[in-house]
């Protein structure tokens, strides 16, 4: 069976492994001080000096295997992190179509009747109208993938010299000899 690095060590007495222990889980910050101080508080005495623990401390790779388990440690608070933003995109998601469907079967109702219509519009207002479409626009951008900041200047290249002259190049071909002689006399005036 493989253990471990902070699991205890083969030949590593048991008073040497309760002092790595208490070493470990002081977290980062731990120092062979710390450790030190804290085996005095729970223990009455480290049963050693500092020195001593500091020489059972290299011989026993107390440093590697704590890096390890606060890697560990790391992992198990990452992956539980990521479980519960799955768990919370999930509400979302099953929250924002719930939404969707409600606003939608109310909205369906209110535009089947032009005097419901007529009522829902002067019930909303002028500043809860602008806020709605912002909404269902916002909705929709989402559902598409498209960031908020994203505006239609991203989405199409910018115009220049080269692209108006061969947009005009292209026009000319298209057009018919009566229609080319005409455009270029109309320029030219």
């Amino acid at each position: 069976m493989q253990r471990d690095p902070w699991d205890r060590l083969d030949r590593e007495p048991s008073e040497q492994y309760i002092r790595f222990c208490v070493y470990r889980d002081l977290g980062p910050g731990r120092t062979i001080g710390k450790a030190y101080a804290k085996l005095c508080e729970e223990y009455g005495k480290a049963g050693c000096g500092p020195r001593r623990l500091e020489k059972i401390a290299t011989r026993y790779k107390w440093v590697k295997r704590s890096r390890a388990y606060d890697d560990h440690l790391e992992k198990i608070r990452r992956e539980d992190h990521e479980k519960e933003l799955k768990a919370m995109f999930r509400r979302h998601k099953s929250l924002g179509l719930g939404l969707q469907q409600f606003a939608g079967k109310k909205l369906e109702k209110i535009l089947k009747d032009k005097e419901t219509l007529d009522k829902a519009a002067d019930d909303l207002g002028p500043t809860f109208l602008p806020l709605l479409i912002g909404t269902g626009i916002k909705i929709e951008r989402q559902a598409a993938g498209i960031p908020d900041d994203y505006s239609i200047e991203d989405l199409t290249p910018p115009v220049t010299d080269d692209r108006i002259a061969r947009a005009v190049e292209e026009g000319l071909e298209r057009m018919s000899d009566k229609q080319r002689e005409e455009y270029l006399r109309d320029d030219a005036t």
